[in-house]
C-alpha cells in the first residue's frame, strides 16, 4: 500500500491529538488511559499502558491529557478508555465500541485535535 509507504516515512508530517475523558469516576488509585490501534497508543496496550490522563479536585471526575499523542497525518485511528491503578496493572475497560479518530490537516481541525469520550 503505497499510503502506508509514506506515512512511514522519516519526515511524514504529525498532527498533535490531545484527549479527553468526562463522567470517568475511578476508585481510589485509578488513572484514567487511551489505549488505541497505533503505536502512539500502545496498540491497544500490548506495548504499554497508553496515554495517561490526568485530573484534579477541581476537574474530577472529568480527565484530560497533559501530552499530545503525535498522529501521521492523515491516519485514521481507533481508541478507547481504560482505568488502571499502576501503569502495569490490569486495565478496566470501558463498555461498548472503539471510538474513532482522524489526524486531519491542522487547517481542517483547527490546529490540534481535540477528541473527548464519556466514559461508559
Amino acid at each position: 500500500d503505497v499510503y502506508a509507504a509514506l506515512v512511514g516515512q522519516d519526515g511524514w508530517p504529525l498532527q498533535p491529538v490531545m484527549f479527553a475523558a468526562d463522567d470517568a469516576e475511578t476508585s481510589w488509585g485509578e488513572d484514567i488511559y487511551v489505549v488505541g490501534d497505533h503505536a502512539e497508543l500502545d496498540v491497544w496496550g500490548e506495548d504499554g499502558p497508553g496515554l495517561r490522563l490526568s485530573t484534579d479536585a477541581d476537574l474530577y471526575p472529568s480527565w484530560e491529557s497533559l501530552d499530545a499523542a503525535e498522529m501521521p497525518l492523515g491516519t485514521p485511528f481507533e481508541w478507547k478508555l481504560v482505568a488502571r491503578y499502576r501503569e502495569d496493572g490490569p486495565a478496566r475497560w470501558e463498555t461498548g465500541w472503539n471510538r474513532s479518530g482522524f489526524a486531519g490537516p491542522p487547517v481542517l481541525v483547527g490546529g490540534g485535535l481535540e477528541l473527548t469520550g464519556v466514559w461508559r
